[in-house]
């Protein structure tokens, strides 16, 4: 009977110990969920930002001589969720410009942002446009509208990708501690295209996919 007893005692270990190693051997493998491509990790440093001025000369967006962080709105001309979005970014431009220094980057140039700026309002006092090919790979700009914020410092505090709808919406309210205006929907198919005739296709989020 002791025989029997400690015969079922050994199993259990034997048992207990594979289960454990199972275990250990499934953390090892585990793959780390992967961060969206299109967004940056908060905190991180960013270089100034070489673009251009409404006149097509080279300037350069500092953040460190300013007391204040810099929202900086990314758009494109003929950008469906861009237009739904002017309302959110006129009132957000709005009610806290004087916490945060507003910019507005066109990813597009020319004729056609001139357009733009005539017939859409979006309450920012400063443009720029054409950011490098360089600086548009760090700061990650695929898409519009994008916004970002950026510490006197130079560090990203917050990124948004896409239109302020859902999650995004609930963020950058929480962030600015306001409400935004609801953003309208209608109108958006899988893919919509521009004034040249390219047609741009969606991220998953309420975004333009933009080429480099």
């Amino acid at each position: 009977m002791k025989r029997d007893a400690l015969f079922t005692v050994a199993l259990c270990v034997m048992l207990l110990g594979s289960v454990l190693l199972n275990l250990i051997q499934a953390n090892k493998l585990r793959v780390k969920p992967r961060t969206s491509p299109d967004t940056l990790e908060t905190g991180i440093g960013l270089n100034p930002l070489k673009v251009k001025d409404l006149t097509g000369r080279m300037v350069t967006i500092e953040y460190r001589s300013y007391r204040v962080p810099t929202i900086l709105y990314v758009f494109s001309p003929g950008c469906h969720w861009c237009d739904q979005n002017l309302a959110a970014v006129r009132q957000l431009a709005s009610a806290t410009g004087k916490r945060y220094r507003f910019i507005g980057l066109s990813l597009a140039g020319g004729g056609g942002l001139d357009a733009y700026l005539r017939d859409h309002n979006l309450g920012i006092q400063a443009y720029y446009t054409s950011p490098t090919p360089e600086g548009r790979k760090e700061y990650h700009m695929w898409s519009t509208p994008t916004t970002f914020g950026i510490s006197s410092t130079g560090r990203l505090m917050a990124e948004w990708v896409g239109a302020y709808v859902g999650t995004n919406r609930t963020e950058i309210e929480r962030f600015f501690s306001l409400g935004l205006p609801d953003v309208a929907t209608e109108g958006s198919a899988s893919t919509i295209g521009d004034t040249t005739g390219r047609e741009r296709q969606f991220f998953p989020r309420p975004s333009c996919l933009e080429h480099v």
